[in-house]
C-alpha cells in the first residue's frame, strides 16, 4: 500500500501555478533548474478498477520527496471507462476507503479523480462521487471535466449547467482545456474564454468551489490535439486578452496547471514561466 510517514501541513500559495506529472522523477529537472518552478503538483499516484480496487503506482520514498521539498501535492487517480460501464455508489465507497487508507496519513490533502471518457456527466456519477467522498476522511475530492462550453466542438465538452451541478458534489473541479479538435488559434482562445467565464460565474456563486484550469504542455499527436494551437503560448494570449482576468485568475480558489505528461520542452517551460510571472504581476498590482 501507499504509505508516506512524513506528515506536513502545507498552504497553497495564492498564485497557484502547478503541473501534472506521471512520476516523481519527472519533476527533478525542473526543481534543479532556474526555469519554471511549479507551486503545486498533481501526481499520478494510482489507478482504480471498475470494482473500486486501487493500484498504487510509486514507491513511497519517491513520492515523499515532494513532501520534503514542501511542494503541495494532489493525488491524481485515474480510471478508463469501458463502453456502457457504470460505477455504483458501492464502488465509490470501496474506492474512498482505499484512498483514505493509502493517503490518509500523508502530506497529500486532495485527490483528483480522472474518469474518462465522459462526454457528459452520466446519471450514476453523482451517487458514485458522493459515496467516495463520504469515505475520504480529511482528504478533499476533485473531479476532472472536459471543456466547459456551449459551443459545438469535436472534442468532449460539458455545458455550464452540467459542470455546475457536478461541482456541487465535489470540493473542486479541474477543467482539462485540451483535445478540442481546434485547428485555429481563434477557436482555442474562444474556448478558453468560455471556460474562464464559467470559472468567474462559479467562484462568485459557490462559496466553497475550487477550480484548477488545465492547460496543455504535451506533444502527443492525436486527432483532437493540435499542438500548434493547444499550447502554453496561445493560452498566454487568451489569458492576457481576457477582460475579467484579475477577477478570475487572482481569486484564491482558482489555480492554473500544465498537463505535461512526461516532460516539458524548453519552449513549454519558457511560456509556463511567462504565465506564472504574468499571474504574479497581475495579482500584486
Amino acid at each position: 500500500m501507499f504509505r508516506i510517514i512524513l506528515i506536513m501541513t502545507v498552504v497553497c500559495r495564492a498564485y497557484g501555478t502547478g503541473i501534472w506529472f506521471r512520476a516523481p522523477h519527472q519533476l527533478d529537472p525542473l526543481l534543479k533548474s532556474g526555469e519554471f518552478q511549479p507551486e503545486f503538483v498533481l501526481l499520478k499516484t494510482g489507478i482504480f478498477s471498475r470494482h473500486g480496487f486501487l493500484k498504487d503506482l510509486h514507491d513511497d520514498r519517491n513520492v515523499a520527496k515532494l513532501c520534503h521539498v514542501g511542494i503541495p501535492t494532489i493525488a491524481w487517480v485515474t480510471h478508463r471507462l469501458s463502453p456502457n460501464e457504470t460505477l455504483s455508489a458501492e464502488v465509490g465507497a470501496h474506492l474512498g476507503k482505499a484512498l483514505s487508507a493509502s493517503l490518509g496519513k500523508t502530506c497529500i490533502t486532495e485527490v483528483e479523480l480522472n474518469i474518462e471518457p465522459m462526454p457528459s456527466p452520466p446519471i450514476w456519477v453523482f451517487a458514485f462521487i458522493k459515496s467516495a467522498k463520504s469515505e475520504l476522511g480529511r482528504l478533499k475530492l476533485r473531479l476532472t471535466v472536459p471543456f466547459v462550453t456551449e459551443s459545438s466542438i469535436k472534442g468532449f465538452h460539458w455545458g455550464a449547467k452540467s459542470a455546475e451541478k457536478t461541482s456541487e458534489v465535489v470540493d473542486g473541479i479541474d477543467i482539462l482545456n485540451y483535445d478540442s479538435g481546434c485547428t485555429a488559434t481563434g477557436c482555442y482562445i474562444r474556448l478558453l474564454n468560455e471556460g474562464l467565464d464559467f470559472a468567474h460565474y462559479l467562484l462568485q456563486k459557490q462559496a466553497n468551489s475550487s477550480i484548477i484550469f488545465g492547460l496543455p504542455a504535451y506533444h502527443d499527436k492525436t486527432n483532437l490535439h493540435h499542438e500548434s494551437v493547444e499550447n502554453p503560448s496561445v493560452a498566454l494570449q487568451a489569458l492576457r486578452q481576457y477582460k475579467k482576468a484579475k477577477e478570475v485568475v487572482c481569486h484564491g480558489r482558482f489555480r492554473i496547471a500544465f498537463y505535461a505528461g512526461w516532460t516539458m520542452t524548453a519552449s513549454d517551460k519558457e511560456y509556463a514561466s511567462q504565465i506564472q510571472n504574468w499571474k504574479k504581476s497581475l495579482c500584486t498590482k
